[in-house]
């Protein structure tokens, strides 16, 4: 039985990605991960309830019990913010031209994969690849990721729009989110180029146990562009970000494996983006070695690369990099 539903749910050669079938055996996947993982997904799917998240704007589905319990979260590709089939958006904004459409399934699933190569995987939520027939489409097996429903947490926005609420400062809010979860966010963006990653992408664990509270992101669909452009990180305004590099940090990204990298890029049928992941990640492992740099400079660096990429690796002060990257910095919440 276990052969058989990895077999239908990876081997199966009907993966349509841009007007061709594709074969999903060039996807570099967890063998051992379907046999605690999709059996409880299978159950559910008989069982339980498909039923659209009311959240964002996407085809976001929550597979829940008899008892309407969410335990996992399904997207398919076809449904995602600039795809055809998307129930939530009757006139589709205009894709972005770095991040081809209908790809986020791919794109959120290799996030988990090579968070887990870089031992960042304590920040992102686990996810995978699967093939369904959805209810609203019973006879068209769609190509989703798959990922378990977090209990127990807050958006990053409604996280902060509370304790700000209550008049909080940054500097009474800030010790209570986990600092090493923080530092390994922004690793995880430098390597993705995240062109999504607003204070509602990022989970605040708020669990009784939980403290000071873990950050996770989540909805990596607009992750690994084919050009370093439309970086955005909202992280990046946080008053951590001011504190220089720890140790760890600059050993994790002096670590990450590039060449498994583009392994890993190629075998999810997204290749295009391993040029700009290379431009980044050399900039990346360049300027993180310097003495006391701060997350802050790294990102104002990483958003010159695509304009002015000699600045980028330049000495120049913040200063001089706030004004150069300053016209299309976005600061909004």
């Amino acid at each position: 039985m276990k052969k058989q539903l990895f077999f239908f749910l990876f081997v199966l050669p009907i993966l349509f990605s841009e007007g061709h079938l594709l074969s999903l055996e060039s996807f570099l996947l967890d063998e051992q991960t379907p046999s605690i993982f999709f059996p409880k997904v299978t159950d559910l799917l008989r069982i339980g309830y498909l039923s659209l998240s009311p959240e964002g704007d996407s085809g976001c589905y929550l597979l829940q019990d008899s008892d309407k319990t969410a335990h996992f979260i399904i997207k398919p590709s076809d449904e995602a913010l600039h795809c055809h089939n998307n129930p939530k958006l009757s006139t589709m904004p205009p894709h972005l031209p770095h991040i081809p459409p209908c790809q986020s399934a791919q794109r959120e699933a290799v996030t988990y994969q090579i968070a887990m190569l870089c031992q960042l995987e304590s920040v992102v939520i686990p996810t995978h690849l699967t093939l369904l027939s959805l209810p609203h489409h019973p006879h068209q097996k769609k190509l989703c990721s798959i990922q378990p429903f977090q209990s127990h947490t807050k958006t990053l926005r409604s996280f902060l729009s509370h304790y700000f609420s209550l008049g909080l400062t940054d500097d009474q809010i800030t010790p209570l989110l986990d600092n090493n979860s923080l530092e390994k966010l922004h690793v995880l963006l430098w390597i993705t180029y995240d062109n999504d990653a607003h204070a509602g992408n990022f989970l605040v664990d708020i669990s009784p146990l939980s403290h000071p509270y873990p950050v996770k992101k989540i909805d990596n669909s607009l992750s690994f562009p084919e050009q370093n452009k439309g970086l955005y990180c909202f992280l990046m305004h946080l008053p951590q970000a001011k504190s220089p590099l720890s140790q760890e940090i600059k050993s994790l990204i002096a670590a990450c494996p590039l060449f498994s990298m583009e392994t890993l890029l190629q075998k999810f049928l997204i290749g295009n983006a391993i040029p700009a992941l290379q431009q980044r990640i050399h900039l990346l492992k360049s300027i993180a070695s310097r003495p006391d740099i701060t997350y802050y400079e790294i990102y104002l660096r990483m958003l010159l690369i695509e304009n002015n990429l000699n600045l980028a690796y330049s000495q120049a002060s913040i200063e001089q990099l706030y004004a150069a990257v300053e016209p299309f910095l976005k600061t909004y919440l």
